[in-house]
């Protein structure tokens, strides 16, 4: 049987011990865990049990390259493969020609990611998802009129952080700041 691209053998007889090869040569070997492939592989097994000997069994099994993972953060799309050595394609909106996938991809917009994996002579299937883009918090803004400080951000219910001479923890904003002599303002949102 295989799954995922792992290869289990399996005896009905109870206390047999089961052997197997790949690709139809080299020496049986004693199966105890699963095996994964890697490539398309042809396996062949038997089983002994007090002195008996099974027919040898010859099973084909088709290597599957799995799809990309894809990712969204709200701003970026990661592309991931759990296969070493896979190259990764991608296109965005259903148009234009497939990339190379070397970085994350910065979307400023609802964006559908195609994408697909290439290792070797195999290519996995191509999966689809739409990316949601979620603005990120924009920078705060801070305003002086000599004796007040003013700090506001785009970002509908950010929660801004100051502090005043660059010294001392940061302080959540809630109105105004009153000021007496020159002062340093560091905010982030």
């Amino acid at each position: 049987a295989i799954t995922e691209n792992v290869v289990t053998i399996a005896c009905e007889t109870v206390g047999a011990n089961t052997y197997y090869r790949l690709n139809l040569s080299g020496d049986y070997s004693a199966y105890t865990t699963p095996i994964t492939i890697t490539a398309d592989t042809v396996v062949q097994a038997y089983a002994t049990n007090d002195g008996d000997t099974s027919d040898i069994i010859r099973e084909d099994f088709s290597y599957v390259l799995e799809p990309p993972t894809i990712s969204c953060d709200g701003e970026f799309v990661t592309l991931t493969c759990s296969v070493a050595g896979t190259s990764i394609y991608y296109r965005l909106n259903e148009s234009g020609e497939y990339s190379a996938y070397t970085t994350p991809i910065e979307i400023t917009a609802d964006t559908v990611v195609e994408t697909y994996s290439v290792r070797g002579s195999y290519t996995s299937a191509t999966i689809k998802e739409t990316c949601i883009y979620v603005e990120g918090i924009s920078d705060p803004v801070i305003t002086c009129d000599g004796m007040h400080v003013t700090i506001t951000c785009d970002t509908v219910g950010a929660t801004i952080y100051y502090r005043l001479n660059e010294s001392g923890s940061y302080n959540v904003y809630s109105t105004r700041i009153a000021i007496t002599a020159d002062t340093i303002v560091e905010a982030y949102g």
